[in-house]
């Protein structure tokens, strides 16, 4: 409760306030137009323009105090605005609220102690008149005023409690903004200066942590299984050095010549010197690129009757409006999207060897390969949402803005990535370009979708697909990464909640060796996650649901331990869904090379040019997943892709590709 005894000052803005204002409103009018500090525990008072409302503002141990008095008739006698605040008694403020104007009152001749040794009069006597006393009423004075300080003495004393606590209050206010503050500048030292990566942090453990289902699970792996590595990588045994050359590059045999005769005797017989064993020296050489021109001729057959000629049809490895080959057109498609060279970097390099391809001209090729092989990207498209489990999640790139030249604004680059147990839809990806963030861009595309879908638990992420079609699933990297970076900044509490992750993370990963190496323990999978996974995770939902009433909600770690309450249940699914995975960094490492190239290239030039990007990022990046060599990859696509079968375009996937690749005969050189 307010309390105006015990020393509370009463502060009282003249003129006229907006009373429409709440909490935060006169927090901000206090401190900023009247110059006092709200929190003082002062008591502050304002009145609106119809003077016939009061409202009271004062900062309690619990909180803040708001009271308002509303006249039904007459007005408050309230002062001008001739000073911004006029500092009043407990009973001033008594009187003005009880409608009583405080200035027009008269107080009676009479003296009391203000401080020890010191009186004072509040009518025109001085301290001199006390000597005209007589003893008798000085006695009787002396009596009174002994009293009054009595008294006093003894409201201080019940005040002090009051102001103890309050000071212990503003105490524990600053060392928590003190500790917020300090929170925040580690986490800016840490985004300029710190490790990006997140292993290899101390973790405080708790007891038991760190142990792993051994007794339950020995048994069930193999006998030469090697123990959970969680300590640096063990070292191969190599010796340092330049590594041996690559067999398979061609060699060119270079015969030094011998030295001459007369230089071929011993220095110190003089007798002649005879050949001792071969010495070789391989290195590593290159020859500068070589382009060339194809000339290509052919008979056109005409007929006298001017019908339709006849002529043989151009090869199909030649652009013919373009006058390119399909290998500069894999050249330049690999080299933009999977070495990430702009293209105006990759104009300068060809200029080198004497080939001027402008700018422009490798926009119009690739404007061309999107084109070819949009049926293939389709094919993707199709495979990836059919696989049953799919992994999404966004990235953002920057493109020129034509409304606002020399501006860029934010599109969004969505990827999907499949899991499947065919070895020819495992790990395929698929690239969505749009021009916002919007979910209802991947809901559009999952309407018909019937699986599971795995997130990172952005907005809107956790209700795509139709009802009851979709199991959702969250990420326990995202949620681990979140406690790594509240023990980065310091604090400590965050550690037996890493170590916990970090131990669900290793369950899972033993469990994945054990199927690996003997695949008759995958249907045990499911056992061991309701045994040992499920009450892991349910440990750590009851204790972050008991920390998140006492954290900072702002702080590092409650913004750690809110996702992880807010995720509960689709981080619950990762482990009671069958062949789920825990994270989602399966696509995250596809979008990955996405984002490498954007530090290259900047931004995307024009917005017609975005949808072109996700096609051909969806074929390099498959091909760079299978392993391929891209550039032959898009060189054969090229060619053979145009007289192929739209019903086996399954074919031309990377891996499929690969596969007859390696069947394939080699070309013969004779």
């Amino acid at each position: 409760m307010i309390g105006l005894a015990g020393g509370r000052a009463i502060f009282l803005a003249t003129g006229v306030t907006d009373l429409r204002r709440g909490f935060a409103g006169l927090y901000a009018l206090i401190l900023d137009h009247l110059g006092q500090e709200p929190s003082s525990r002062a008591v502050f008072a304002f009145c609106n323009r119809r003077r016939d409302t009061v409202k009271l503002f004062c900062f309690d141990q619990g909180g803040v105090w708001l009271c308002a008095k509303r006249l039904e008739q007459g007005t408050f006698r309230w002062p001008g605005a001739g000073t911004r605040t006029v500092q009043l008694t407990a009973a001033d403020l008594h009187l003005l609220l009880s409608g009583v104007d405080p200035a027009r009152t008269r107080l009676r001749r009479w003296w009391a102690p203000v401080t020890a040794g010191v009186l004072e009069t509040h009518s025109t006597p001085t301290p001199w008149s006390l000597a005209r006393l007589s003893r008798t009423r000085a006695g009787t004075y002396l009596r009174a005023a002994m009293s009054t300080a009595s008294h006093a003495a003894t409201a201080a004393t019940a005040a002090a409690p009051d102001a103890v606590a309050a000071l212990q209050a503003r105490v524990r206010d600053l060392e928590g903004e003190n500790q917020r503050l300090t929170l925040r500048v580690r986490d800016l030292q840490q985004q300029l200066w710190g490790r990006k990566a997140e292993r290899g942090l101390a973790v405080a453990s708790t007891s038991g942590a760190l142990s792993l289902f051994d007794d339950a699970m020995t048994a069930a792996a193999p006998a030469g299984a090697a123990p959970g590595r969680t300590g640096p990588r063990a070292t191969t045994g190599t010796r340092p050095g330049p590594k041996p050359l690559d067999p398979r590059l061609p060699r060119e045999l270079i015969a030094l010549p011998d030295p001459p005769t007369s230089a071929r005797r011993c220095a110190l017989t003089g007798a002649a010197l005879v050949p001792g064993f071969r010495e070789q020296l391989e290195v590593l050489a290159r020859r500068p690129a070589v382009y060339y021109v194809k000339r290509f001729e052919r008979t056109v057959w005409v007929s006298p009757t001017k019908t339709a000629p006849l002529a043989t049809p151009w090869p199909a490895d030649v652009l013919p409006r373009a006058r390119m080959h399909v290998s500069v057109l894999a050249h330049v498609a690999a080299a933009h999207y999977a070495e990430h060279l702009p293209f105006y970097r990759l104009e300068q390099q060809l200029a080198r060897t004497g080939v001027t391809l402008a700018r422009s001209t490798q926009v119009a090729l690739m404007t061309q390969l999107d084109a070819l092989v949009a049926p293939l990207v389709a094919h993707l498209k199709a495979q990836v949402l059919g696989s049953g489990y799919v992994h999404l999640d966004a990235t953002p790139v920057d493109v020129c803005d034509p409304q606002r030249p020399g501006r860029v604004r934010e599109a969004t680059l969505w990827a999907y990535r499949a899991r499947s147990g065919d070895p020819a839809v495992e790990g395929l990806v698929w690239f969505e370009y749009q021009a916002s963030k919007s979910p209802a861009h991947p809901r559009a595309v999952l309407a018909d979708y019937r699986g599971v879908l795995q997130t990172d638990g952005a907005v809107g992420l956790d209700a795509l697909g139709a009802p009851g079609a979709v199991t959702h699933l969250g990420c326990w990297a995202h949620a681990r990464r979140r406690f790594v970076q509240a023990l980065r900044l310091g604090d400590a509490r965050a550690g037996p909640y890493l170590a916990q992750c970090d131990r669900l993370f290793r369950l899972d990963a033993r469990a994945r060796r054990i199927v690996a190496t003997q695949p008759a323990h995958a249907p045990r999978v499911a056992t061991w996650r309701a045994r040992f996974s499920v009450p892991l995770v349910e440990a750590l939902v009851t204790r972050a649901a008991a920390d998140g009433l006492t954290l900072p909600p702002k702080s590092a770690l409650g913004h750690a331990v809110g996702y992880l309450l807010a995720q509960r249940a689709p981080l619950t699914r990762c482990v009671t869904t069958p062949g789920a995975r825990l994270d989602n960094n399966a696509v995250e490492n596809a979008i990955r090379p996405v984002k490498l190239g954007a530090k290259n290239w900047l931004f995307v030039g024009h917005p017609e040019a975005g949808p072109r990007l996700p096609n051909l990022f969806t074929l390099v990046e498959n091909a760079r997943q299978a392993g391929v060599d891209i550039e032959r990859y898009l060189a054969d696509l090229l060619t053979n892709l145009p007289s192929h079968s739209v019903r086996r375009l399954g074919e031309w996937l990377p891996t499929a590709w690969q596969q007859r690749e390696r069947h394939r005969p080699p070309a013969s050189t004779g």
